[in-house]
C-alpha cells in the first residue's frame, strides 16, 4: 500500500519515526525485531493513504525536509536518510493534515478479525493482551482507529476488573 505514517513507542518518548510505504508491513516488522529489547510495542499514530503512484514517497521527502531542523542525526552528523525525529505531534499533523490522501482507520471486519485473533491466543485482559506482540496495539485503539469502541475492553467484551489482576 502507499501510504505515510507517523509511528511512536512509549519506550522512546522523545522520538517518532516518519515513513512511508506499507505501515501495517512496517509497524509488524518494527515489532518483531524490537520484541526482545524494546518493552513496549510500536503504534501508529497517523496514517494517511490513497495517493498517486510513488507520490506518498515524494510526500514523505518533503516531510523529511521540513522536519529537518528536528532529525534525528547519526554518528557522522548527517540526519539525512534517517526517518527518526524529536517527537513535535502537533507539527507532523499539521504537515499530514496539508498532505494529498486520507487519513486511515480500521474498519468493522478488521475490528472483528482482531477480535478473533485475541480470542484463539487465549488471551482475557489488556496486560496479556500487551504482552503478547498481537498488533495493533492498545494506543491505536485509543487513537481512533478502532473509532467505533472506546477501548480493547469494549471490543473484547472484558470487564474493567479482568484488566486489574
Amino acid at each position: 500500500m502507499e501510504e505515510i505514517y507517523v509511528i511512536l513507542n512509549d519506550s522512546m518518548p522523545e522520538l517518532m519515526k516518519v515513513g512511508s510505504g506499507d505501515t501495517n508491513q512496517r509497524l509488524e516488522e518494527a515489532n518483531r525485531t524490537a520484541r526482545t529489547w524494546m518493552p513496549t510495542p510500536y503504534y501508529i499514530y497517523l496514517r494517511k493513504g490513497g495517493f498517486d503512484k510513488d507520490h506518498h514517497q515524494v510526500t514523505e521527502r518533503g516531510i523529511h525536509r521540513i522536519l529537518d531542523d528536528i532529525r534525528i542525526k547519526t554518528e557522522k552528523g548527517s540526519g539525512l536518510g534517517t526517518e527518526w525525529f524529536k517527537k513535535d505531534l502537533v507539527r507532523v499533523k499539521l504537515l499530514f493534515d496539508g498532505a494529498a490522501g486520507h487519513y486511515i482507520k480500521t474498519s468493522k471486519e478488521d475490528i472483528e478479525l482482531f477480535r478473533q485473533k485475541v480470542l484463539a491466543a487465549n488471551i482475557s485482559s489488556i496486560e496479556e493482551y500487551q504482552n503478547s506482540g498481537i498488533s495493533p496495539t492498545v494506543k491505536e485503539i485509543e487513537i481512533g482507529y478502532f473509532s467505533e469502541f472506546d477501548s480493547l475492553n469494549a471490543i473484547m467484551g472484558w470487564s474493567i476488573l479482568s484488566t486489574r489482576r
